[in-house]
């Protein structure tokens, strides 16, 4: 299967831009996500931050879900 995009450039350039960047950004949102979960699992910081770094886990995953996206997904 092949999939092709189509730019009409100049005016489509931010499109064109965050389809070129969309792996980039995934990477930094899987890393953002892996660093919360082992925050609130494994960080040496005081206990009521474990609960702050899970609750912002969650709000990842959510607003990511929303979107219809998945950050655990291995695409």
């Amino acid at each position: 299967m092949k999939a092709i995009l189509e730019f009409a450039l100049p005016e489509e350039e931010t499109d064109f831009r965050c389809a070129m960047n969309a792996g980039h950004w995934r990477r930094v949102v899987v890393n953002l996500d892996q660093w919360l979960r082992d925050q609130a699992k494994y960080g040496t910081h005081p206990p009521e931050r474990h609960a702050v770094y899970a609750e912002l886990r969650i709000m990842l995953r959510e607003d990511a879900g929303a979107e219809g996206l998945r950050v655990d997904d291995d695409a």
